[in-house]
């Protein structure tokens, strides 16, 4: 069985500019954040002190049932990212093994191949760990608004909001989905030209 060099790469030049690195265009990441902006101003919202408010427990418990509501339908969301990103990973990976008895002792395939996984994980944390920034900053707004108009359900504004929030969301994963396939189509072409990997994936 072959291992993955301990140094990687000095590069993964995949032969093509969108390809050729990870930080590709961020799918306007700026966007999400922008949308809470007139809902709630950002400072006012990390400043309060939430120790100093006064909630019953029924407001309390209005506004969990709300988030709890909201995060089951951001992990909806999530999930279908994830069985996206293991149905491409899984096709790859069973490529690679059946293709190890090949390689005839020449590990720079694999070398190359784990770190192109590296950085695409990589690159996937980093896009995750922002959509969910925005999902808990509108939660963090929410919570605010809460304190002084308690209910358990999103009004007009915030339902517009929300929907805008998930949409994002779902456009993100749609092009990192894209980039993410056929970064891996043109890794095989590069390294397999003879396995045709674009049609299982």
């Amino acid at each position: 069985m072959f291992y993955p060099n301990i140094n990687p790469p000095t590069d993964i030049f995949l032969g093509n500019e969108a390809y050729n690195t990870v930080i590709s265009p961020r799918f306007n990441e700026n966007y999400g954040r922008n949308l809470l902006e007139n809902y709630l101003d950002s400072e006012d919202n990390e400043n309060v002190d939430y120790s100093n408010v006064e909630n019953s427990s029924d407001e309390s418990s209005q506004y969990d049932n709300l988030e709890k509501t909201l995060r089951e339908e951001w992990e909806e969301l999530e999930i279908d990212e994830s069985n996206n990103w293991f149905e491409v990973i899984g096709t790859i990976c069973q490529t690679i093994l059946s293709e190890i008895e090949n390689l005839n002792g020449d590990d720079d395939k694999i070398s190359s191949w784990f770190y192109l996984y590296k950085t695409l994980s990589e690159f996937r944390a980093a896009e995750i760990s922002e959509n969910n920034a925005i999902f808990e900053k509108f939660l963090s707004t929410l919570k605010v608004s809460r304190l002084t108009d308690p209910k358990d359900y999103l009004n007009y504004e915030e339902e517009k909001i929300w929907n805008e929030i998930k949409e994002l969301k779902q456009e993100k994963d749609n092009e990192w989905n894209k980039y993410h396939i056929g970064t891996w189509k043109y890794w095989f072409q590069k390294e397999f030209p003879t396995i045709e990997i674009y049609t299982n994936i």
